[in-house]
């Protein structure tokens, strides 16, 4: 009966294809069925390597060549391994065990299944052919690193985090800075030369070697002393390296030796070192560190040194060596899984998060992994249970700050990332601080508050501190559309002024009715309180909503800060759910732009910010004057766009030229009304209330942009006429000397509510333009 699979059966019967058509090539000389299911098919297998090319150092083939493989009752889904039946590879690259024949670098990538048989003879003839010619690891590619076989023992591991000290030609001798992670794993923090005063506690002996060793590590102590001592390390010296280590440990501690060879990297290249990782267990440490007994003074205790030390030298002799599991994270080996990612702008930066919810929460997470060198979390609010849905945070956490639970999730991640947490509120700190940005590289805003994007733009013009890149992220009411924006330190305004700006590309484009309608809708917005009478008002959505989201914005974002335009000082993105894209056909969208014109009335305590196509347009318009009534009649219009009493920004965003009923000459402008309130009541309609009726702006051809008395008039009457509520704005451009210079003027009630006889004395900023 035989207990062979179907797959075994079907493997031997391509083999036995292949030896039909290829002659003398392939022999099947001896087939050995499994005794019980589950059992390899074992097939002595004789291929000839006549015509394979030979180099020097390539592989020692015979003519013929006797394989061993190993069909798994699992083919064709689990790969056949192949071994010979001498020791003539065993010094070479990609044979383990002496025998074994490592023919994939990835199984689970390279063997195809389909392939069966016949691609795995395909690949094993690459394999003798390449090394026939010493290519096994040709020039360019990867060193195959040694293998250290691991022992019966619990594992252990150990993972090196830093770089190695410069090995030269002689052996280094110190000790390896150990972070005891748990009782079975320890991270490799730093190194220390032997004999290093300021050697901390904790540590590992170490021994790095300038030379290789082969390619299957030792499995006994002895042989491994042997192997070392080959290499110019005695065994005198070697055992005070151990001894140097365990005297900087708990009395009752372990022992871990680490062994250093130049057999990483790249062939053809610098080689760098493969750690290997030796543990020692803790009767045989303190047996090392009792053995230094034996310089003592006190004959009795020289004498008890001198047993211990024939004690562990005997064991020495016997033990086999505990090798651990060494899983490298050294910067010099190991290349980043997401080397190339947009996020790979954020490492090894600074960056503060404001709220650390739904996006806030899941974008410090993803910060934390792309390697940023420090993260500052600011948010006052508190973990509750409604929340678990869709933050990172657990049962656990209930109670405690967001930050502080958020900070200690980000620790289990990268233990080393150095966190700031903040619990007060953000209009506070940093918003009332010194410098809002901090030392920060970049600030992350995902409050979704209007008080933190107001007071944000009021400290971006009117404070004198250090910038910093800001972004905002926001979501809308069912989590489906995301916003992102982004404000460079030489964008003339900060996240509400890009905000607005996203406002008014969508009011522009009828495809990005979705975004408006859900990011500024025309009238009253629906809002879902996920414990009704008693919560905030919220959106409805996933963890996977809103992580996904926050991680298509973070990408976005990262992508322009990684790759700057030359002029463009802030970008915007609409971004959607694909399910929400594929049903309703609405695109994303992205935006760039650069900055406004600034000027600014000191006496209100408004910054005015002009769109230069605005700017481009009163040219156009005074250019037209000149070519019609001459180069000293003024001229002028309305100023169309929004005020923000709270943040101190007035923006320009259109402008018009003068009415039909207006009147201009040298001595004044007066601005007709007609057909006025129909153009404001068109503007207002077409951005939702963010372009709107502002002011006037005229022309001094000849004379300082500075309002005259003629100019005071009109504002006195304009403001009387909005019933002393409104501030109206006045922009003159004046060209005394052929160059035109630009004033802007905020009025109200107070600047006219003078007793008589008074004089108003009002600063003036008066700004050259290009």
């Amino acid at each position: 009966m035989t207990h062979a699979s179907q797959g075994q059966r079907r493997a031997l019967e391509q083999l036995r294809e292949v030896e039909r058509a290829a002659g003398d090539l392939l022999a099947i000389e001896v087939v050995r069925e499994p005794t019980a299911p589950g059992e390899f098919l074992e097939l002595n297998v004789t291929l000839s390597c006549a015509d394979l090319e030979r180099a020097d150092g390539g592989l020692p083939l015979e003519e013929r060549e006797s394989i061993l493989i190993l069909i798994p009752a699992n083919f064709p889904f689990d790969l056949p391994k192949a071994k010979v039946v001498h020791d003539r590879f065993a010094t070479f690259p990609h044979v383990q065990w002496k025998r074994s024949l490592c023919l994939y670098q990835a199984p689970s990538t390279e063997w195809n299944p389909s392939d069966g048989m016949f691609g795995f003879l395909d690949r094993l003839h690459l394999w003798l052919r390449q090394g026939a010619l010493g290519q096994l690891d040709p020039i360019g590619a990867p060193l195959h690193p040694p293998v250290a076989y691991l022992g019966d023992g619990p594992l252990r591991i150990v993972i090196p985090r830093v770089d190695t000290p410069l090995v030269a030609d002689e052996p280094w001798f110190g000790t390896a800075h150990l972070r005891i992670a748990s009782d079975v794993r320890a991270d490799i923090v730093g190194w220390s030369p032997f004999f290093d005063p300021a050697t901390p506690k904790n540590v590992a002996a170490a021994v790095l070697l300038p030379s290789v060793f082969p390619y299957e590590f030792p499995t006994s102590v002895g042989e491994l002393i042997g192997a070392l001592s080959e290499r110019g390390v005695s065994r005198e010296r070697l055992f005070l390296t151990l001894q140097w280590a365990v005297m900087h440990n708990e009395e009752d501690a372990p022992l871990i030796v680490v062994i250093g060879t130049a057999m990483r990297g790249i062939r053809g290249g610098e080689p760098r070192q493969h750690l290997t990782a030796w543990y020692v267990e803790p009767v045989c440490a303190w047996g090392l560190k009792k053995a230094l007994d034996k310089h003592a003074e006190d004959e009795e205790t020289r004498a008890y040194g001198e047993k211990i030390e024939e004690l562990v030298l005997d064991w020495a002799n016997v033990a086999p060596v505990a090798w651990c599991s060494v899983r490298e994270d050294r910067p010099e080996i190991v290349i980043r899984r997401d080397r190339g990612a947009p996020l790979s702008w954020f490492e090894g930066r600074s960056i503060e998060i404001w709220g650390c919810g739904a996006l806030g929460g899941h974008a410090a997470e993803y910060l934390t992994r792309a390697g940023v060198a420090k993260l500052t979390l600011r948010d006052n609010g508190v973990v509750t249970p409604g929340i678990l849905v869709r933050q990172p945070f657990d049962d656990a956490d209930i109670g405690r700050f967001k930050v502080c639970a958020l900070r200690d999730r980000l620790r289990r991640i990268r233990p080393a990332l150095e966190i700031e947490v903040s619990v007060r509120s953000i209009l506070t700190d940093p918003l009332h601080g010194a410098t809002w940005a901090g030392g920060s590289d970049l600030v992350l805003d995902t409050t979704a508050s209007g008080a933190v994007l107001g007071l944000l733009e009021r400290r971006w013009w009117s404070s004198d501190g250090r910038r910093a890149p800001v972004v905002s992220m926001a979501i809308g009411r069912e989590a489906s559309r995301g916003m992102v924006v982004l404000a460079s330190p030489m964008h003339s305004g900060g996240l509400l002024d890009i905000t607005r700006r996203m406002k008014l590309e969508a009011c522009g484009r009828s495809d990005l009715t979705g975004f408006l309608d859900e990011f500024w809708p025309g009238g009253p917005h629906p809002f879902f309180q996920p414990e009704p009478g008693c919560s905030d008002a919220t959106f409805v959505g996933s963890a996977a909503d809103v992580s996904g989201l926050a991680a298509l914005m973070l990408n976005r974002v990262a992508a322009d800060l990684g790759a700057p335009a030359v002029g463009i000082s802030a970008t915007g993105h609409f971004i959607i759910q694909p399910h929400i894209e594929n049903a309703s056909g609405a695109p994303a969208a992205s935006f760039s732009w650069g900055p406004d014109l600034l000027s600014v009335d000191i006496h209100a305590g408004y910054q005015v910010r002009i769109a230069p196509s605005a700017w481009d347009a009163a040219r156009s318009w005074i250019v037209r004057s000149r070519d019609i009534s001459g180069p000293d009649a003024e001229t002028g219009g309305l100023l169309f766009g929004e005020r923000d009493d709270a943040a101190g920004i007035i923006w320009v965003s259109e402008l018009s030229g003068p009415p039909p009923d207006s009147e201009g000459s040298a001595e004044r402008f007066v601005c007709g009304v007609e057909g006025t309130a129909e153009m404001n009541a068109e503007k207002r309609a077409r951005s939702r209330g963010s372009i709107q009726y502002l002011g006037m702006w005229h022309t001094h051809p000849s004379s300082e942009p500075i309002p005259s008395s003629t100019d005071w008039d009109g504002m006195r009457r304009l403001v009387k006429t909005a019933g002393g509520g409104g501030r109206p704005l006045m922009l003159i451009i004046g060209c005394p000397h052929a160059i035109p210079m630009l004033g802007t003027y905020v009025f109200r009630a107070a600047d006219f509510d003078l007793p008589r006889g008074s004089i108003l004395i009002r600063p003036c900023v008066v700004q050259v333009m290009n």
